[in-house]
């Protein structure tokens, strides 16, 4: 189990009665700890991307210089990838009934 420590917080009483109602007055602590590991793991997403902004330009990637060139080049992709010999043998094998 993971090491455990007591935060003390202070909210409006109509989102707290409207928190306690949805979760239930014994689940509020495992419902704040999910929503607050979220809110760590979006923040930590912003932050990657943020890093990484303009890594990658439409100079190197031409295919992805518009939302229309990118969308262009994931359809070849699949298109390519249903095509794959592999991908066809899976597709197209008989399937087992339970």
């Amino acid at each position: 189990m993971a090491d455990m420590v007591r935060k003390h917080i202070t909210v409006p009483r109509e989102i707290a009665l409207a928190f306690e109602a949805l979760v239930g007055e014994r689940n509020q602590s495992t419902e704040i700890a999910a929503m607050m590991e979220e809110r760590v793991i979006r923040a930590k997403r912003a932050d990657f991307f943020r890093d990484f902004a303009g890594f990658v330009t439409a100079e190197d990637h031409p295919e992805w210089a518009t939302p229309e060139d990118v969308n262009e080049w994931v359809r070849k992709l699949r298109a390519e990838a249903w095509e794959n010999p592999a991908v066809k043998a899976l597709r197209d094998a008989p399937r087992q009934r339970d």
